[in-house]
């Protein structure tokens, strides 16, 4: 196991920052972008596209897989960070969307409930440009993984064992980019069997955790903590 975690406690315990410290990188104290109260804010990356974390989780499974060669059965976690607040894109990836049609802004017609709120600050950003650069950075930041993530499947071509591999891709969460109040579903049916009738949400745990069931019409929130705020059931 060979880690890069977003914010480790010690330099000595992630092996990412220990890689910029051999490669003269070590005087970065903000790797993975500034964070704190600029989190949201665009920013550009003060590590190069040769040693960005990115390239380097890359790096290191397809020196997992070249080495293994299938000689033995294996199990690969390759885990990006990116893309994750905050959007610090290298140079490379930076401009890749500047101008291009992006996704319109989305939102409920109807209140969101207090934990929802919670989250409405990860958009809230001071004018519409604004919220178009973080925009252009968050899909160049997943395009930047998308080219990495090429090369290790292509090493798994040039190493003879993409036939036999199985290769899932998944994300521990999305981000909201000024959108609210969307529909959610299961990642574990079929392609193309989706039934879009009714949606199906739930989040967190313990008293936290609530479901929700959603028509084109109707959208019925069950709290398990109890109600939050002064909104309807059933709306």
């Amino acid at each position: 196991m060979e880690l890069m975690t977003e914010v480790p406690a010690y330099r000595e315990e992630d092996d990412y920052a220990m890689y910029l410290k051999q490669v003269g990188l070590g005087h970065i104290q903000n790797v993975h972008g500034v964070r704190n109260l600029l989190s949201m804010v665009p920013q550009r990356s003060l590590i190069p596209e040769e040693h960005h974390g990115t390239k380097w989780v890359a790096d290191r499974a397809i020196d997992f897989l070249e080495t293994n060669r299938g000689r033995r059965p294996f199990l690969l976690k390759a885990s990006w960070i990116a893309p994750h607040p905050p959007f610090d894109v290298v140079n490379e990836f930076a401009e890749l969307y500047r101008d291009q049609e992006l996704p319109a802004e989305r939102s409920g017609t109807t209140p969101i409930s207090a934990l929802a709120r919670e989250n409405m600050l990860l958009g809230d950003l001071p004018n519409a440009s604004y919220l178009r650069r973080m925009k252009e950075l968050y899909f160049g930041s997943i395009s930047h993984v998308d080219f990495h993530l090429g090369r290790i499947l292509d090493t798994l071509e040039d190493t003879g064992l993409a036939d036999n591999t199985v290769v899932l891709f998944t994300s521990d969460h999305g981000e909201m980019l000024g959108d609210y109040d969307l529909p959610g579903g299961s990642l574990l049916r079929p392609a193309g069997s989706r039934e879009r009738e009714f949606q199906y949400m739930e989040y967190s745990a313990g008293s936290r955790s609530w479901i929700s069931l959603r028509s084109s019409r109707y959208k019925h929130n069950y709290y398990y903590g109890g109600a939050r705020g002064n909104e309807p059931a059933l709306r």
